[in-house]
């Protein structure tokens, strides 16, 4: 009798695990809380905590009065609208939350996003900037069409834009409450540089014992120490080859004239707002005036050797020297004039 071997059956392959269907555009619709996901570009970054403790006992009591708003997305439920009452009712324990879903593209999205925030009171003008800069910059939106969207004037948009020029230490000031408006912030923005801009927030949040400059003290410290008057510049302003990369100064966008919108705290136009920006191309004319004199065979003195000549400038002292600097007052000149030697000579070299 043939013997027969028993084989085992395979075994079952395991069943694919099944997600629900997302539920169809345009309903209403019961969500579990889990199934939705944040959108990484919502323009609210910082949430009071102290407010979401209060929402999520609301949540407790009420329920969830107010839907979300999320969007079918790549095959999941991304939120659009209700950061908040999201984070509240996780706070609350609650795990189904009432929800719209609507078909959106990126910018509705983003929009229906700006929106929101816009409505309420504690959007920080750092988030708001950040939301228009995402709207200049992967939308390419102009601030025109930014500012017809979110129903604010085209000066409201720009300033708002420049915050996003703060360095990263100046955004963390801000948004702890030590630069106290963004008016204040707005005046630490349009100095050019980190550099600059960490040595102005400093001034400014350290005045007072700590407790910081106003709008005011902080307009005046900004135009004393950080904006220079071009009519005073020893270098032609609309030269755009003395120091090529800054280009001329006549149509740079640090000049106050260029961007009033920004600069109506200043009364001029011929104001430079980037001071290293300014003493580069005193350097550079400088140098060329040197270049150009020692062709002509004038004696060019060193600096030190200069302080050295004249050591009766920086001492006080009666000098014996032959030498003396074309800015010192000549005292022989006619009472009550007593003109500077550069003024006697008259635009004449001196010998």
């Amino acid at each position: 009798m043939k013997k027969t071997t028993a084989t085992a059956a395979p075994a079952p392959s395991p069943l694919p695990v099944e997600l629900p269907p997302p539920p169809p555009v345009g309903s209403f619709e019961l969500l579990e809380r889990s199934r939705i996901e944040r959108a990484p570009w919502n323009p609210r970054r910082h949430f009071d905590q102290v407010a979401l403790e209060e929402l999520a006992q609301s949540i407790c009591a009420h329920g969830l009065i107010e839907p979300l708003v999320v969007r079918a997305a790549g095959g999941k439920l991304e939120l659009v609208a209700g950061e908040r009452r999201l984070r509240a009712a996780e706070l609350a324990g609650v795990d189904v939350v009432p929800a719209v879903i609507r078909e959106l593209t990126d910018e509705q999205a983003f929009d229906i996003a700006i929106g929101e925030n816009n409505q309420r009171r504690d959007l920080h003008p750092l988030e708001e900037a950040d939301a228009f800069a995402v709207k200049r910059d992967r939308f390419h939106r102009s601030i025109e069409e930014i500012a017809a969207q979110v129903g604010r004037s085209r000066q409201y948009v720009a300033t708002r834009l420049k915050l996003t020029e703060l360095c990263a230490e100046a955004r963390e000031v801000f948004l702890e409450g030590k630069i106290a408006s963004a008016a204040i912030a707005l005046l630490v923005a349009r100095i050019p540089g980190a550099g600059l801009q960490r040595e102005a927030v400093k001034a400014i949040t350290s005045w007072n014992g700590g407790d910081g400059m106003t709008y005011a003290e902080a307009r005046r410290h900004v135009h004393r120490e950080y904006m220079l008057e071009l009519g005073a510049a020893p270098f032609s302003i609309a030269d755009a080859e003395l120091v090529a990369a800054a280009g001329a100064c006549t149509t740079c966008p640090k000049r106050t004239g260029n961007q009033r919108e920004l600069f109506e705290d200043v009364d001029k136009a011929d104001v430079c707002t980037d001071p290293t920006c300014y003493r580069t191309k005193v350097d550079a004319e400088w140098r060329r005036r040197t270049a150009a004199a020692k062709a002509e065979g004038i004696e060019i003195i060193a600096q030190a050797d200069a302080k050295k000549l004249f050591y009766s400038e920086y001492s006080n002292e009666p000098s014996s020297s032959e030498w003396t600097s074309l800015d010192r007052n000549c005292y022989d000149d006619t009472a009550p004039r007593q003109r500077t030697y550069r003024q006697l000579l008259g635009g004449k070299k001196a010998k």
